[in-house]
Parts: structure tokens; sequence; C-alpha cells
């Protein structure tokens, strides 16, 4: 095979391989998603960052906080819903080769104490580790009105 062939050959393994990160990722984000929806937060420690989470919930911006932490923070942010349905309706990767992606949730659900119908967008921020894409930034924002 010639060097303009090979060369080739190598572009096109690399275009493939860009979409499967990304993959890699949007599985991630797809797998928090069902947790978030089925109320098993705790269930996704895993996907976590262990060296730490950055989250923006409302007004308040808290940086290096543990898996645990930040599931538990999230939990007091999304109230408690027996219809409540979560859709991932947005993932990017940045520029090829970049270790950062990112999602955008949308939970919908009818809280059960009040009846109100309520919308919040949790964008999530992930970075490529050796042991695979980890969340590791949770920022949430309440689009009912």
């Amino acid at each position: 095979m010639g060097r303009w062939a090979w060369g080739l050959a190598i572009v096109a393994f690399m275009g493939m391989a860009q979409p499967i990160a990304a993959q890699e990722a949007r599985q991630v984000l797809e797998e928090f998603a069902s947790a978030v929806e089925d109320d098993e937060l705790q269930a996704t420690e895993r996907l976590f960052s262990p060296g730490g989470v950055r989250l923006v919930l409302g007004e308040g911006s808290y940086q290096g906080n543990t898996p645990r932490r930040a599931l538990a923070a999230l939990e007091r942010v999304l109230p408690t819903s027996d219809d409540a349905s979560v859709s991932v309706r947005l993932t990017s990767r940045g520029d090829p080769g970049s270790d950062r992606a990112f999602g955008e949730l949308t939970w919908l659900g009818t809280v059960t104490s009040t009846g109100e119908r309520l919308r919040i967008t949790i964008f999530v921020g992930l970075t490529h580790r050796e042991e695979g894409w980890r969340i590791d930034e949770l920022r949430t924002v309440d689009n009912s009105q």
C-alpha cells in the first residue's frame, strides 16, 4: 500500500475514533439521566470525578465537592415527583482530542406536595480520564416560569 493510502487509512481511522469517544460521554449522560428520573442518584456516584465536582445551584457556586456531596445537593434541588421524566437534550464535545464534553438534561415533573409542574435544566460538564468520562460539573436552572 502506498504512503497516500496509509495516510488516508489513518485519517479515516482517526475520524471514526471521535464519535466513539463522544458516544461514551453520551452513555454516561444517559445513565445519569436514567438515575435522576428514577430518583436513584446515589447509584451514580461512580460516574463522578473523584477529584471534585463544581456545583452551580441557583445563585450559589461551590467548588471541589465530593461526588456524594454533589449528589446530595442535587437531590435537594430536585423536588419529589411521581411523574418525573428526564431527557438528554443536547450533548457536545470540545475540539477534536478535547478531554471535555457537555450535556443538557431536562427534568420535567409535577411536585407531589403542591401539584406544580416544573421544568429544570441540568447542565452537565464531563472530563475524560484514564477510567473514561466522568462528571465534574453540575449547573441547574429552573425554567418553569
